[in-house]
């Protein structure tokens, strides 16, 4: 005792002879089991620890295995040599006694084993396990653990004896034994079978650790003798360890990497030569009663189920050299639903189903096993279709017959239910964007799983069985249910397909009560419902559901909550009724800014408010500038978007909103801010110019004179100054990044002159509007330094200038003339050829040309011309209708259209792509304006009257409130402002079936009523970018917002504000002279240059919290695209043709 107080004493202080000390514990304990071996009883006997020299060898092995579990702490201050050293003498001294375990049959006449102390000591193997974790430790103890193969053999030989022993026990039953058994308050004394279930959870944790690692798996295979095994099998009987070890390893990429692919299980396969030996009489081993009851307790949902053994086993070793793990798996799958005449499956096949679709699920749960299944299976999802099928089937059918037993009804249904939920789990595991390359299949599986959910509770299958139920099982089913059903609107097809099933406002109502926290409702995916409202957003019937739902307007108060006020009762009134109000308070604001304090439900607001469809059906022109004679700062609480905008935004229309404010700047701060974001899209711009006369509003608000400012100073610069004329500058003037700079929302404190930007405070007229742009900015004044300068600027310098990719095309291709298909396809391909070769051609030669519209606009007619020939046979010859020139002349443009010619024509005239309508004499500004406005005005009647007859004759509603077509609005200004030109290539262009892609406004006027580019571009357009460019793709996820959402803004005012002049023109004719699906390729060509603004963007910020990745929403849609040439992109563009085309079916 006292030698053992001081080994104690020495290892606990760890002093500097640590190893003396260690060595005098191991050499005690090799003394006592080699020579003092015999002093120490049979293994049969058990054990019995009040003698004293068990009790005393049993403190010794305790002291060792507390040392052995800090070994991990000694690779830092010791030598790897003396770690090395520890372990391999607690592996000698853990191996004594193993060679004689060799024969199944006379162990029990063997004595006990250090290992069987340490078995009782820590059976779940902590010291090894610990001393597994990093790189180097493992690598080391594996290797001490090749140098004592007896010692990993003998682990396995203890699983196996612990599985075989079908003996009759009383044969090992001694007198001794029964002697000690006898006492009942003999509390110290372990018995045979004590020991033997010790020593295997030790084991089989050992095994299965060594397995985790490749180095682990050499080890295998292991020969010895042939052993069977039993076949009765319950919940707390080897095989299910072996069946959760199973289970749990297919979590880990790696294993199944090395594990379950045909060529590496061929080389490693039949880890154990174990003959599977079948009996008829069934026994179970009994275990200490103690561990009996901990183990029911874990285990209480399992059943004594009788297992055929060797479907687990062959799940580990194909015996067939032509199997590998996957397809074996696959193959007992299969087996379920063919050849079945009747839907019958017992409980034992349950069972082996449930097992089954829990290894496939965890396989399909990570990337690597995704990717194995797909090489496996041609359609992976036909197999989970299929089985889904089949276990519906199934359910139907037992609660039709009520054919299954009383005694195992409960344990039937609830297996059922939870292989129907893992099986839907895997379906959306194998449609998921970045792997599936079966771009139709997302449409399929979600169409699968509505009509699943319709059996489900409309035949109110699960209260038919609720009786044999729990009441947990059967809320936890539904509600893994339902968030499968929530994760499939998450993209175009879903919305689409949940809007013709009439399930979007079931959806949204279950959105709503998470975001009230009701019910307990949480997601197992992160980040899910920013970016489901973002998709839903998008589209009109979703958007009304969001709003009808009650969504958006708590999106509306929590936004008033964190600007004006806080609810003190922690309640959420969605009725807006005086009588109902609880007490509010005014928070206590810190000085931070107004991004710190409101910045989440400023990016809420933004994620429903970033498409036109929100502005024209969720803000009601009527409803706004209602001023009121007294506004109470308590009860008067916005309840919807349209109250909102005119109690923050249209403030300074009336005295009595802006004193009815607790906070007045900060809250026409957080409005500017998201009008700004709001305006970023053209259409919602001229809406509210429409309408509201923005210009005018934000006009009168900088000229009210609030500050008595002394005669000396002609302007206040605060905030909401700075950010009303950022808006006036954007408004002012369209153009991307070469063609306008916006000034910053900051003051300058490096240099005098604070803000070297012109302060706009009148309405531009003609005279001054074209040379207004170039004065605005100081450049001379300018700071260079942070945070005066951009960074997106310096990322990307505007000295980077593209190049229009007509300078790539050939002289003798311009001119060729075009007379049959067959030179149309010629001419085609020698463009394609061209534009192929763009890096070749620009080295070969300088590719700085000077512009020349004119010849642009003699591309697109050879473009049109051979593009009429290709698509004869598929063109919608029924939509060339003649247009009434009357009607044309008599028809009024909206007060949305007449501004948006406007601006179009100072574009025009500002880019130099309208020329001077008078070459001999210099026409000045103002007649130019007035020509081309009216070329303008004239062909949007046209297009107009167009429309409204393809819609008499398509027989369906008519499209009322159309946003400005800016296609139309390109097209003019590639053609020169030629009307009859344009209107040629319009006319004719609108019979190709792919100009609902290009032109979207076209979209909305086809016979089916189908928005095929929101159905299918857009849904393409997120598969590719997940496939291509997975860390943009992450990127928007962890935003919180959808990729469609920038990608359809873009796509629909043409790239207006966002690209120069230029590159516009480059991605039509890139869309024209090559497939459709080019269109795709051209976005996620944009997305992949500017990966590296995109993560910059969301470390930015405005003020001193952590990183927010929602940062990107308000990037994308405020930045233009700068930097990008189309030239350096065409050759990847082409590599992407030859890979996906033929899978997207545009």
């Amino acid at each position: 005792s006292l030698s053992l107080r001081y080994i104690s004493k020495g290892l606990s202080t760890t002093p500097p002879n640590i190893r003396e000390t260690y060595s005098l514990l191991i050499e005690y304990l090799q003394l006592q089991f080699t020579q003092n071996a015999h002093q120490y009883p049979l293994l049969i006997d058990g054990i019995d620890f009040q003698q004293n020299r068990n009790k005393r060898v049993l403190r010794a092995c305790y002291l060792m295995n507390r040392f052995h579990q800090t070994i991990p702490f000694y690779w830092i201050r010791y030598s790897e040599q003396f770690v090395n050293e520890i372990i391999g003498k607690c592996l000698n001294i853990l191996s004594i006694g193993c060679e004689h375990y060799t024969n199944e049959h006379q162990h029990h006449h063997l004595r006990v084993t250090p290992f069987h102390l340490f078995s009782l000591i820590d059976c779940d193997a902590k010291w090894f396990i610990q001393s597994t974790h990093g790189a180097y430790c493992c690598n080391a103890l594996i290797i001490q653990l090749k140098k004592n193969y007896q010692l990993f053999e003998f682990t396995v030989f203890m699983c196996l004896i612990y599985m075989n022993n079908k003996a009759d026990r009383n044969v090992y039953y001694s007198s001794k034994r029964r002697n000690l058994l006898d006492n009942k308050n003999d509390a110290y004394y372990y018995t045979y079978e004590e020991l033997m279930y010790t020593s295997f959870l030790q084991s089989i944790q050992l095994v299965c650790r060594v397995i985790c690692f490749s180095n682990g798996r050499n080890l295998f295979p292991i020969k010895m003798k042939q052993h069977s095994i039993i076949k009765w099998i319950d919940g707390q009987h080897p095989f299910t360890v072996i069946k959760c070890c199973l289970t749990r390893l297919t979590l880990y990429e790696t294993v199944c990497q090395n594990c379950l692919i045909k060529e590496n299980l061929l080389n490693n396969r039949n880890l154990l030569n174990v003959n599977i030996v079948h009996h008829h009489h069934h026994h179970h081993h009994q275990q200490p009663q103690q561990l009996q009851l901990e183990q029911h307790q874990s285990t209480n949902s399992m059943t004594t189920t009788i297992i055929e053994e060797d479907d687990y086993v062959n799940l580990i070793n194909s015996k067939e050299d032509t199997l590998s793990f996957i397809s074996l798996l696959i193959k007992y799958l299969v087996e379920f639903f063919s050849n079945k005449d009747e839907m019958n499956l017992e409980l034992l096949q349950m069972h082996k189903l449930d097992t089954f679709i829990e290894i496939l699920y965890n396989i399909l749960s990570h990337r690597t096993g995704q990717i194995i299944l797909q090489n496996t299976l041609s359609e992976p999802l036909h197999l989970i279709t299929r089985l889904l099928d089949f276990t519906m089937k199934l359910l139907c059918q037992s609660i039709e017959t009520q054919s299954i037993s009383t005694s195992i009804i409960s344990e039937y249904y609830r297996l059922l239910l939870n292989v129907l939920i893992k099986l839907i789990h895997c379906g959306q595991f194998i449609t998921r964007r970045t792997i599936s390359l079966h771009f139709d299949d997302m449409h399929h599986f979600n169409d699968v799983l509505i009509h699943i959910w319709y059996k489900i509770i409309e035949t109110k299958l699960v209260s038919k069985i609720s009786c044999y139920l729990l009441y947990t099982i059967q809320e936890k089913f539904l509600i893994d249910l339902q968030n499968c059903l929530i994760y499939a609107v998450g993209s175009p097809v879903g919305v689409e397909l949940f809007t013709r099933s009439n399930l979007l406002r079931h959806c949204t109502e279950y959105l709503q009560k998470f975001l009230i926290k009701k019910c307990n409702i949480s997601f197992s995916r992160p980040h899910t419902f920013g970016y489901l409202i973002s998709q839903l957003a998008l589209n009109k019937s979703s958007l009304l559901s969001l709003s009808e739902s009650g969504i958006i307007q708590l999106l509306v108060k929590y936004a008033w909550d964190a600007i004006e006020y806080f609810d003190s009762t922690g309640d959420i009134n969605l009725t807006g009724n005086s009588t109902t109000m609880n007490t509010y308070n005014p928070p206590i604001w810190s000085i931070d800014p107004i991004d710190k304090i409101a910045y989440k439900p400023f990016v809420n607001l933004v994620r429903v408010t970033t498409s036109y469809e929100c502005i024209e059906h969720l803000l009601n022109s009527v409803d706004l500038l209602t001023n009121k004679e007294h506004y109470d700062p308590r009860l008067d609480v916005p309840t919807n978007l349209s109250e909102f905008i005119d109690r923050i935004i249209l403030v300074n229309s009336s005295t009595v909103k802006l004193h009815s404010l607790y906070n007045p700047e900060q809250c026409q701060l957080f409005g500017l801010r998201l009008l700004s974001c709001i305006i970023s899209c053209l259409n919602s711009l001229v809406w509210f110019e429409a309408y509201f006369n923005l210009t005018d509003y934000l006009l009168n608000c900088q000229n009210i004179n609030e500050y008595h400012l002394s005669d000396n100073v002609s302007i206040m610069y605060d905030a909401l100054t700075i950010e009303r004329n950022y808006l006036l500058m954007k408004i002012s003037f369209i153009g991307g990044s070469n063609e306008r700079e916006l000034p910053p929302r900051l003051l300058c404190q490096h240099t005098k002159r604070i803000y070297p930007y012109k302060m706009i405070q009148s309405k531009l007229d003609d005279s001054n509007y074209s040379t207004m742009l170039k004065d605005a900015t100081h450049n001379v004044d300018k700071c260079n330094q942070y945070p005066c300068t951009n960074w997106y600027v310096e990322l990307f310098p505007s000295s980077i200038k593209s190049q229009l990719i007509t300078h790539l095309l050939p002289e003798t291709l311009i001119n060729q003339e075009i007379t049959s298909l067959k030179t149309a396809k010629d001419w085609i391909y020698q463009c394609q050829s061209s534009l192929r070769n763009a890096n070749t051609i620009v080295k070969q030669e300088e590719f700085h040309q000077e512009v020349n519209y004119s010849l642009v606009s003699d591309i697109f007619d050879q473009c049109l011309m051979a593009l009429n020939y290709i698509n004869e046979t598929n063109s919608n010859h029924h939509l060339l209708v003649k247009v009434n020139n009357d009607d044309v002349s008599t028809f009024t443009l909206s007060k949305m259209d007449e501004i948006a010619i406007d601006w179009t024509i100072r574009y025009g005239l500002r880019n130099g792509s309208l020329p001077s309508i008078n070459n001999m004499n210099k026409a000045t500004y103002t007649e130019q304006y007035t020509f081309y406005s009216e070329q303008l005005h004239k062909l949007m009647c046209t297009i107009r009257v167009y429309f409204q007859m393809i819609t008499k004759l398509s027989c369906y509603q008519e499209v009322t409130d159309e946003p400005f077509d800016w296609f139309v609005a390109t097209i003019f200004l590639v053609y020169q402002g030629d009307y009859e030109r344009a209107w040629n290539f319009l006319f004719k262009y609108s019979t190709f079936p792919h100009s609902v892609y290009l032109w979207l406004n076209r979209c909305k006027h086809q016979f089916n009523n189908q928005n095929l580019f929101y159905v299918k571009s857009c849904q393409y357009f997120e598969n590719l970018l997940a496939l291509e460019c997975s860390n943009v793709y992450n990127l928007f996820v962890m935003a919180e917002i959808t990729p469609v959402q920038i990608y359809s803004r873009w796509i629909n005012q043409c790239y207006w504000n966002y690209f120069d002049w230029i590159n516009i023109v480059n991605y039509l004719l890139v869309c024209l002279l090559n497939p459709i699906q080019f269109q795709l390729y051209t976005n996620l060509c944009i997305l992949k240059h500017l990966s590296p603004a995109l993560l910059y963007s969301t470390n930015e910020q405005s003020t001193s919290q952590l990183q927010q990745t929602e940062q990107l929403i308000v990037f994308l849609q405020e930045e233009p695209i700068r930097g990008f040439d189309f030239v350096n992109y065409l050759p990847y563009m082409y590599d992407l043709d030859k890979k996906y085309t033929e899978l997207l079916q545009l």
